[in-house]
């Protein structure tokens, strides 16, 4: 199956990809607008989009997929909770959209005060299910990985994956609420399932081979998880050296792997969230 890679559309410092006949990937920017990359599917009648960083009620995203498709949207897929994939909640004055998520996103987001509309589905287990003619495959984790509520979505027949911020480029990994462990045996289980294309939530497309390359970053944050466990180790949040020379030599010889994947800062950030998990005991 051959991916097109058409871009369709350009602005709002985004940009929607066609990589399918009826599958795109709008790619957010984070670090101007704190937006996450979405998906926009075309189904028989009707748009399903998945995620919703909207900042204007239904004046972009929703507008710029019902622009190029020329259908309404009518389902909201949530991949977590996170501001960066579900703010647009809090400005939605549409009536009529229906959302799918985890039943632990769905509860996390009413805790966040965000105005869920009509539930279509509150996922509970992994499963499949059929919108206008398309399938989804909706994998939970079982456990916390970057957030109680994480679904990856799935299209089978294009063998393309949407899997929030579980697969997303190794400087926006973020453990503040996360089981490292959780997460690699995440990683593992996904690479499994034959999935080609990754729509990842933060961070341009990637192939098969990325589930190897984040694999073995997590294997690095992971052995510096277990030196800090046992040496009580931190970094001084105030500066963090590219070359880590405030580090013990172990852990400076990890972080000095981890520099050919992230930069000195995000890492620096990680390896500090992951001595606060193992403080509260993950």
């Amino acid at each position: 199956m051959d991916m097109l890679n058409e871009i369709v559309h350009h602005g709002n410092h985004s940009r929607i990809v066609k990589l399918f006949d009826g599958v795109y990937f709008r790619e957010g920017d984070l670090e101007i607008r704190g937006q996450c990359n979405c998906g926009v599917i075309e189904l028989a009648n009707s748009l399903a989009v998945i995620d919703y960083p909207e900042q204007w009620p239904d004046e972009e995203i929703f507008g710029e997929a019902e622009a190029l498709l020329h259908k309404p949207v009518k389902y909201l897929i949530v991949t977590h909770a996170h501001v960066d994939h579900c703010v647009g909640l809090k400005t939605l004055r549409r009536n009529g959209i229906r959302v799918i998520a985890s039943a632990a996103c769905i509860e996390e987001m009413r805790a966040e005060g965000y105005p869920v509309p009509e539930v279509r589905l509150a996922v509970e287990k992994s499963m499949e299910i059929e919108l206008e003619g398309c399938v989804f495959e909706l994998i939970l984790p079982g456990r916390v990985v970057h957030s109680a509520g994480d679904m990856l979505v799935g299209l089978p027949q294009h063998k393309t994956v949407f899997p929030g911020d579980l697969m997303v480029v190794e400087k926006n990994l973020f453990f503040h609420s996360s089981d490292i462990a959780a997460w690699r045996a995440t990683v593992a289980k996904v690479s499994n399932m034959g999935w080609e294309v990754l729509c990842r939530g933060h961070g341009p497309l990637a192939g098969a081979e990325y589930f190897g390359q984040l694999a073995r970053y997590l294997e690095l944050l992971h052995q510096a998880k277990l030196h800090q466990a046992k040496y009580d180790e931190i970094i001084d949040k105030r500066v963090v050296h590219s070359c880590f020379q405030m580090l013990s030599p172990a852990l400076s010889a990890i972080a000095d792997r981890l520099l050919k994947q992230a930069d000195a800062v995000n890492i620096g950030r990680q390896l500090n969230q992951l001595m606060e998990r193992t403080r509260e005991g993950y």
